[in-house]
């Protein structure tokens, strides 16, 4: 049953049966993503990196997979569909102050409330992407 709807939905193999709308958008996303990454953002991650044990977090586990490929660590936020409740925001703000990431590559016009809280506190890199957008967060930015 769920390969009919697939089928019928003009989906593939990489699309989930019984995905939410907001899963599937991340996921339909994601080949853009790829395709805006160049020498130059690679380079420039490995710069934001200072150090910090993650070389960034990402919304989903899936764009996660394009940075982590050399080995790097990247810290997924949301899991593979980017619904997952982990990490909590708690979390992610004791990650900022303990140095954890800086760089943080999220879908542009997201409603997770974690990477809302991320674009009101962390400073906004101006990107061209209109898929993407990243954050570069301080360990003062998730003080108080």
């Amino acid at each position: 049953m769920a390969s009919i709807g697939l089928a019928a939905h003009d989906e593939s193999a990489f699309d989930l049966p019984f995905e939410p709308a907001g899963a599937a958008a991340t996921n339909d996303a994601y080949p853009h993503w790829v395709a805006t990454i160049g020498p130059g953002f690679i380079q420039r991650v490995r710069a934001a990196e200072a150090g910090a044990p993650y070389l960034l977090a990402t919304q989903t586990a899936d764009v996660a997979a394009v940075y982590s490929l050399n080995g790097q660590e990247v810290l997924p936020i949301g899991g593979f569909t980017g619904a997952i409740p982990s990490p909590t925001l708690a979390q992610l703000q004791a990650d900022i102050r303990a140095g954890k990431f800086h760089l943080v590559v999220g879908l542009a016009r997201t409603r997770d409330p974690r990477m809302e809280w991320i674009a009101a506190h962390c400073y906004n890199y101006p990107i061209t992407s209109q898929t993407r957008a990243e954050y570069y967060c301080y360990p003062s930015d998730a003080q108080g």
